[in-house]
């Protein structure tokens, strides 16, 4: 049982890793547009919404919009491995996994 616990928390945090990549592309693609947001903007869907009403190019909206489609469907799956986690007790006592 530990093994598979171990691989959850594992694939969690590789998609933790992958998430805050995406988020950094969108932050550059804006940024190398002149757009400058707060980093801490992308962690919402208010956000992340916001993102699509930037000024740029059909070709970069698309490409946002892949973008933050992505980062919403890896903001679900963390979510379901948290939960998952948490279920077989997975999390530390300060309440992080």
């Amino acid at each position: 049982m530990h093994a598979r616990v171990a691989s959850l928390a594992q694939t969690r945090h590789k998609l933790v890793k992958l998430r805050t990549s995406l988020k950094n592309k969108v932050n550059n693609l804006l940024a190398a547009r002149g757009i400058l947001i707060a980093k801490e903007s992308l962690s919402s869907e208010k956000g992340l919404a916001g993102v699509l009403a930037s000024p740029v190019s059909d070709l970069d909206r698309m490409e946002l919009e892949i973008l933050i489609g992505e980062i919403g469907h890896l903001t679900e799956s963390i979510k379901k491995l948290e939960k998952l986690l948490y279920d077989h007790g997975s999390t530390r006592r300060d309440g992080r996994m």
